[in-house]
This record gives structure tokens, sequence and C-alpha cells, in this order.
């Protein structure tokens, strides 16, 4: 009830907020389209924007005078995730991106909308040849055929933000993996950022429930760096540096050709794959989906509570796996334009946060998310520092009578994927707790609203792979502990992670997660055995 009425609330007043925008704009369209031609067709997006909301509201509106059920609800939701869907692509470019994100939020949007948002993934504006042809003209001072010994002219994948084209480079031979911008971005930068965070501050005021101000924000700053390609070079030379040390060969990032690159244009080795989370194609490489999963596990952990330099953008596109020639899982790292610097005081708390939840340490809990500031005035008045049960059930996607139980089998994501009753509760706790997160997101320290996207990715990845606990939360905590053991970050860490009552918190954990890799082990072991004695 609380989200329908969220939805409603927020379709009114962004319906009625967009609508006269688009009003105006009319008035002097002849005028604004020769003047300034991007503003004029971000006029035309926020007129989709006003189309598609006043869409939804009044299907809302028509779903709740008609009926009360559940089922009525989820198909309206159904509806207004097709809606808001189609309005991403028509479009393209940042809308592609928000939605992507959206998609993510399992523990704050309606499962219809999840379903319909995730195709975004795979769809994506195409840019013309003769375009890449001018952009590579500009960029890079010379025609295409002076710069590689092939250019294939179709894409050979297109995101949000760019698409990619398989060259054959002139030096040398190789093959090439050349990244192109799509021409209209810089302008939606200039337009599009300012109109939505000016849209969410109106909507804010008239309706003080709707706190999406942190998600423009976001965009507002990341939004500029990804545009800029010169940035994702560096980004990516720096993550293989740092991934180098502990996993050699197993983590391959393209090697950037600085000469034939610019703001526009990212030229890299050509590395082949298949996305991390295709279980089937994965199966059909000899490889165990389960060990990708652990693997995907080990290198994020690496990088949040470790080096502290994250890639950001960890959806399945983004990473490719291969053997490495040994029989064992490679993964390759695409898409370096969106990383965070995370500090050690940060980094200390995050791990002690994934320690304390897989620990069932409610004591710890409680205390990382007071340290870190975040609160929710709803969960509040439910009752004093309730606020740490949320988060808490905000990193594992589950209620926080399953954090709480102390049984690790309980935040199994694979149950989301086949119990419909493990479905039914999340999306209840999303209609019944929704303000009360948004509230939570408002007050996270900026740069963790990039680690909950991380978060979110990985377990996507995981339930595709159908990886069991021991694959995800275990390795990552695991990956949070061994960080703690050896912290060698800022004083205040070293100072928390040297306390007797600290230490003793590592050895109780790693002991509960020996147990139960133990008891897993055994398990499958007489499973095996069962299986070889019935035949």
């Amino acid at each position: 009830m609380a989200t329908r009425n969220l939805l409603r609330r927020v379709a009114t007043v962004g319906a009625a907020g967009a609508v006269g925008a688009a009003v105006a704009g009319a008035a002097g369209a002849g005028a604004l389209y020769a003047s300034d031609r991007p503003m004029f067709h971000a006029y035309v997006r926020v007129g989709r924007c006003a189309v598609a909301a006043s869409k939804i509201v009044l299907d809302y509106r028509a779903t709740a005078r008609a009926s009360t059920d559940a089922s009525a609800l989820a198909a309206a939701h159904a509806r207004g995730g097709e809606t808001l869907r189609a309005v991403c692509e028509a479009n393209g470019g940042v809308y592609i991106k928000i939605g992507q994100h959206i998609a993510l939020l399992d523990y704050l949007v309606p499962e219809p909308y999840l379903r319909a948002l995730r195709p975004l993934f795979d769809c994506a504006p195409r840019t013309p040849y003769e375009r890449v042809r001018e952009m590579l003209q500009l960029e890079l001072g010379a025609p295409v055929e002076a710069l590689f010994a092939e250019f294939e002219r179709e894409p050979i994948a297109s995101a949000s933000l760019a698409q990619v084209h398989r060259a054959r480079s002139l030096a040398d031979g190789r093959m090439l993996a050349v990244k192109v911008q799509h021409p209209p971005l810089q302008d939606m930068l200039r337009t599009e950022v300012g109109l939505l965070a000016a849209l969410v501050r109106v909507v804010r005021l008239l309706e003080p429930s709707f706190g999406f101000e942190w998600l423009v924000d976001e965009v507002r700053l990341n939004l500029p760096l990804e545009l800029d390609f010169r940035n994702e070079a560096r980004n990516a030379e720096k993550c293989r540096a740092c991934l180098a040390r502990r996993f050699g060969e197993r983590v391959r990032v393209p090697r950037v050709h600085a000469q034939l690159s610019s703001a526009r244009v990212l030229t890299m080795d050509f590395e082949a794959g298949t996305p991390a989370s295709d279980a089937a194609s994965v199966r059909a490489l000899g490889l165990d989906p389960r060990g990708v999963a652990r693997l995907l596990g080990q290198v994020w952990g690496e990088m949040m509570f470790v080096s502290g330099w994250v890639h950001c953008d960890a959806h399945p596109g983004n990473i490719l796996v291969r053997t490495d020639g040994r029989g064992r899982v490679q993964l390759v790292l695409l898409d370096h334009g969106l990383y965070r610097q995370i500090d050690d005081d940060l980094r200390a708390q995050w791990a002690r946060l994934w320690a304390a939840v897989v620990l069932s340490d409610e004591s710890q809990i409680r205390r990382v998310t007071r340290e870190l500031g975040v609160h929710s005035r709803r969960m509040e008045k439910l009752g004093s520092g309730l606020t740490f049960t949320l988060v808490a059930a905000m990193l594992t996607a589950k209620p926080y009578s399953a954090v709480a139980s102390g049984s690790l089998d309980a935040l199994d994501v694979r149950a989301l994927a086949t119990d419909a009753a493990e479905r039914a509760a999340l999306a209840s706790d999303v209609s019944k707790y929704g303000t009360a997160i948004i509230e939570v997101l408002e007050s996270l320290p900026r740069p963790l609203l990039l680690l909950l996207k991380v978060n979110d990715a990985l377990r996507s990845a995981g339930l595709r792979l159908g990886a069991r606990p021991s694959d995800t939360y275990i390795v990552t905590a695991l990956e949070s502990l061994r960080a703690l053991r050896g912290c060698s970050g800022s004083a205040r860490a070293r100072h928390w992670a040297t306390r007797p009552r600290a230490q003793f918190s590592l050895l109780r954990a790693r002991l509960r997660i020996c147990t139960y890799l133990l008891a897993e082990w055994l398990a499958d072991a007489w499973r095996a055995v069962l299986a070889r004695t019935s035949v």
C-alpha cells in the first residue's frame, strides 16, 4: 500500500511538472529549434516523460478504483514497467543508464518493474557507421583507413553511452576493440541532467517523501567522468595494477592504445569471452558457474576491502569469462568509466558491516550503522535504533529475520528465483518500508551508494549462476575478514583491528564460516555416495 501511494503521488506531481514544462516548451518550439536544437530535443524527451508519467498515474488510479486485489496492483506495476522501459529506449543515452540503475534496485522497486527494465542491459542505441567515421576523424585527426588496417562497420556491442567496433591494428595486425561514444551524449549532459535535477527538487518540495535527489546527484557526479574516455583509460591501468599482485592472469583488463584514443574514442586490445552471468555458456567452456561466482566475490572483495579502488559498473555485460589455458576461470573486466576510491576508514567500516551481517552480530551491525551516520526516521518510529535492521536487509535482499536467524542457508539468493513465497515476502517488505529505504539511501555516505550498486549486480550474477551462500556472501565475508585481519589503513582502522574483542570477533566469524563450509562439503560428499550406490 505504501509503495502504491508513493508511486501515485510521485507520478501525479511528476506528470504535472513535466506537462507544464512540455507546454511551456511548445509555446516557443520553433524559436528554440532554430536557436538551440539540443535543448529542443531535451524538451521533446521531457515531453515523452510527461506522457509516460500521465499514463502510469491514470492506470494506477483506475486500478485503485476498480480493485484492491494484489494481482491487480501487480498488473498495474507490470504495465508501468513496460511504459517506463519504452521511454528509456525512446530517449536513449542517459535515460537507459538510469533505467539500468533502477533495474538493480531490488530492495526498493516492485518486481514487475525490475523484470520490465532488465532488457535495457541488452538494448542500447546504435550510431550509424557514417557518424562513427566522422567521430573518429574529429577525435583522432585522420580517416579510419589511415588509423586501422581493418574496421568493421557493424558494432559488436552497444551500450547506453557508446558502441564497440572490432578493428585490426596497422602496426602489428592484432585485433582491437574501438569504443566510440554516441554523439548526442555531450549535449544530453548539458541539458538533461540540469532538467532532471530541477524537476526532482520541485517534486521534493511538493512531495517530501519523494527522496531521489541522491540518484540525480550520482548521475551529475559520475556521468562527466564516464563520458571522458581518457579517465576510463587511467582507471583501467590502475585496476590492472591493483589486481595483478593477487590474481595475475586470472583477471584480465584490456590494454589501452593511447595513440588511438581520445576523450570520446577508446581503443583497446580485443578480448573474447562469454558473459559472466550466462551459466549455460560457462558450462559449455567446461567451467563451473559456482567457481565464476566465487572469483567474482574475491575480485570485488579485493577492490572494496583492500585496495579501495572499486569498479562500480559490475553489470553482466561488463564481465566476460573464459579459460586461462589451464582449465581455470579467467575474468575479463570491461568498461572502466565508473570507479570510486574508498578511504581507509570507510573500507574498514564496510568490511566490519559485512562480517557482522554474516556472523549475525546484531550489536556490531547496529554500531557500524551508527558510525556511518545512516538513519531512517520511519524506522526509528518503529523502535529506537532499528535502522540497522533495514541496512542488513538491503545488503542481503533478505528480511532481517533471515540475517538474525544465525543460519547461513537463510541467506541463499537462489530462493528468489525458485520460491514464490520468498519473492512475495520481498515485495511486501519493499512496499512496507519503501519510504524508509529512501531515507537510508539519502543518509548513506555517497561512496556507499555505488558499493550497494555493486552488491546488487554481484547478487544478480550469483543468482543467474546458481551460486550458493558459500559462493557469494561467505566469499564476501571471508574477503572482509582477510582485510580486517591485515588492516593497514588509517590509524583509526588499525586501532579497531588490534582490540582483543575485535580479534575474538574475527576468529569467531572464521570458525563459523569454516564450520559451515565443512558441513556443506560433507553433505555434498554424502549425496555423491548415495548417487553412486543408487545406480
